[in-house]
């Protein structure tokens, strides 16, 4: 029998089961409860725009927390630079968000879809 390393046991098993779980899980019940294709683009504007909402979030989080450890730092080079990275890494997740959130909204004045607030993201 061949042994498996928990690396190989990974990429085979576990990576597929949690895509499929995603997948049956979130993004079939949005395409099986639309009736219109209008309503399948405002059931997935209104779940990119949590998603944005939290990653914005998370991102600005990481920014305040970079310049946070960039005044504790005192005189030391590498909290200088480590307070730095992380300062870059949430104005760059702030850039990325800000850009899908502004790309939706630009699709959906484009096609002139209807963008009703649902009441819930609950299908």
């Amino acid at each position: 029998m061949k042994k498996f390393s928990k690396d190989v046991h990974f990429k085979k098993i576990v990576r597929p089961s949690f895509f499929l779980l995603f997948f049956v899980g979130f993004v079939m019940p949005i395409f099986i409860h639309a009736a219109t294709f209008s309503d399948l683009v405002n059931k997935f504007v209104a779940y990119v725009n949590v998603i944005v909402y939290l990653l914005a979030s998370l991102a600005i989080l990481v920014f305040l927390w970079g310049v946070l450890k960039y005044m504790m730092a005192g005189d030391s080079k590498e909290k200088l630079t480590n307070g730095r990275d992380f300062i870059i890494y949430g104005i760059i997740g702030i850039f990325v968000m800000m850009s899908v959130w502004g790309l939706v909204n630009i699709l959906i004045k484009t096609f002139g879809l209807e963008t009703a607030k649902p009441t819930t993201l609950l299908i």
